[in-house]
């Protein structure tokens, strides 16, 4: 198709379709299965592309926000445990000295 918000959305609903047939129907890895959708998809698709530029936006919009939720819970998961551990205080000295060193 010739609009590049339609080519953005199907690039966008194939990395989804992948993942829930993968997991939900086939069973499989579905993180695989999304990279391979990727993998095909820029093999076969790139070339036709409208805008190549704004699907690299897209994409790149994309992967900052996925990086900052995954660091995000993470930080929390790991702000909630730290404290509850008996030796916490030591744990953030020798944290605090191999982040120096």
């Amino acid at each position: 198709h010739s609009s590049s918000i339609i080519q953005t959305s199907l690039t966008l609903a194939c990395a989804y379709w992948s993942f829930i047939m993968a997991e939900g129907i086939c069973h499989i890895s579905g993180v695989l299965s999304t990279v391979m959708a990727a993998l095909v998809l820029a093999k076969k698709m790139w070339p036709t592309l409208v805008e190549r530029k704004a699907m690299r936006e897209f994409w790149h919009v994309i992967e900052t926000i996925g990086n900052t939720l995954v660091f995000c819970l993470a930080g929390m998961l790991t702000g909630r445990a730290i404290p509850m551990h008996h030796s916490a205080l030591r744990d953030c000295f020798w944290a605090f000295v191999v982040y120096v060193c």
